[in-house]
């Protein structure tokens, strides 16, 4: 949500299933408009619930910490036994959202490669442009 990189700094942020992880995805998404150079890119693989459309905040940080608005869940970390604790469930108004952060473009791609091994139906990669 404060990145240290120069504005207009970056051509590519590429970011595999995190910002379900930060308090405010909004903020994050601005954060890497401003550090990519116009043009530039961001892939980012997110969970996605497809079947929503609008993201239910799981909990929000405030002045005392974090406040759980749903049962916690948490996805694997291999530097906590406990896991990184989910912010965000993402539906459908999450490309608004990516939009009116900054990005020009934003688009939802399917990824599956036989010949690099990727099968299993294909992984869905968020493609955002500057």
């Amino acid at each position: 949500m404060n990145l240290s990189f120069d504005t207009d700094s970056l051509d590519l942020i590429v970011s595999n299933d995190v910002f379900e992880h930060v308090p405010c995805p909004g903020k994050a998404f601005a954060e890497c408009v401003r550090v990519l150079r116009p043009g530039g890119v961001m892939l980012a693989t997110i969970p996605f619930h497809s079947q929503c459309d609008a993201s239910v905040m799981r909990a929000e940080l405030g002045d005392n910490g974090v406040k759980h608005l749903l049962p916690s869940t948490f996805h694997g970390n291999p530097l906590s036994e406990e896991g990184s604790l989910v912010y965000t469930d993402f539906g459908w108004d999450v490309l608004g959202n990516l939009q009116m952060s900054g990005f020009s473009s934003v688009a939802v791609e399917v990824y599956s490669s036989l010949e690099y091994g990727h099968w299993g139906g294909g992984q869905l990669v968020f493609r955002m442009v500057k």
